[in-house]
């Protein structure tokens, strides 16, 4: 659900001239534009990208990663992926987002990072920003939380038990609360710590295919340092980069 409208995303996805309105592009999932079956063979791709350019707006396909599991389509190959979305002039994306960069520099014009390159490196990181623009990603991105002392930073999730070590800190963990605004179980969120406690604490590189054994570059889970908002921008504008992306999450206050 999108919290500030209350809305499923597949249901906004049907009201594109709403979005029109407030944005000029729109970021979603691969499936949603190319729905891959339970026995992993692509079914017949929908409308929404065709939509998107009936509604004057630009799309960008997400949830690319070389370590989860994709379409037998592809043949194991995750170019062979990216280009199935690009290669097709009334059938393409303007984007993708990955957390791989350096795989899809390889196929498409405009790549842009999640949480830099959060596959090999923990996202949002000094390393895993470094990393994307050394594998030649075009955009690299932020998401903005923000601190008790009003600091804007760029972390992966409101939440610090996702992408840190704050579980390990026992007079941090202490904080947990329940935000049901936010979320239904327990976090330990980032506006409950100062800037200089949140630099005080790991970061932790996301492994969401845990449970397959698949783990991303474990000799370095805990490396890197966490970048506030001012400092991504300013590492930014050293760089041949075509922009970057500053993504802030909406909580429905009803």
């Amino acid at each position: 659900m999108e919290p500030s409208t209350n809305q499923s995303y597949a249901s906004l996805l049907k009201n594109l001239t709403f979005i029109k309105t407030f944005a000029s592009g729109i970021l979603v999932p691969k499936y949603y534009i190319w729905p891959v079956s339970p026995t992993l063979y692509l079914e017949p791709r929908t409308s929404v990208v065709t939509d998107a350019r009936k509604a004057g707006l630009e799309i960008y396909a997400s949830e690319f990663a070389n370590d989860a599991h994709f379409a037998y389509n592809y043949s194991y190959d995750p170019i062979a992926e990216y280009l199935s979305f690009i290669n097709d002039t009334e059938f393409s994306v303007d984007g993708v987002l990955s957390d791989f960069p350096i795989t899809p520099s390889a196929a498409i014009v405009l790549v842009i990072s999640n949480n830099g390159a959060s596959g090999v490196y923990p996202g949002c990181t000094d390393l895993s920003y470094i990393q994307a623009v050394e594998d030649g990603a075009d955009i690299i991105d932020c998401n903005v939380q923000v601190t008790s002392d009003q600091v804007p930073i760029c972390l992966s999730s409101i939440d610090l038990l996702s992408g840190t070590t704050v579980i390990q800190v026992p007079s941090f963990s202490s904080r947990a609360s329940t935000v049901p605004e936010i979320q239904t179980a327990a976090g330990i969120f980032t506006f409950n710590f100062k800037w200089d406690e949140i630099q005080k604490v790991s970061p932790e590189i996301s492994n969401p295919q845990y449970n397959y054994r698949l783990l991303r570059n474990p000799a370095y889970k805990n490396a890197g340092k966490f970048w506030s908002l001012s400092q991504f921008l300013n590492y930014a504008k050293g760089k041949s980069l075509v922009g970057v992306m500053l993504k802030i999450e909406s909580v429905n206050s009803n």
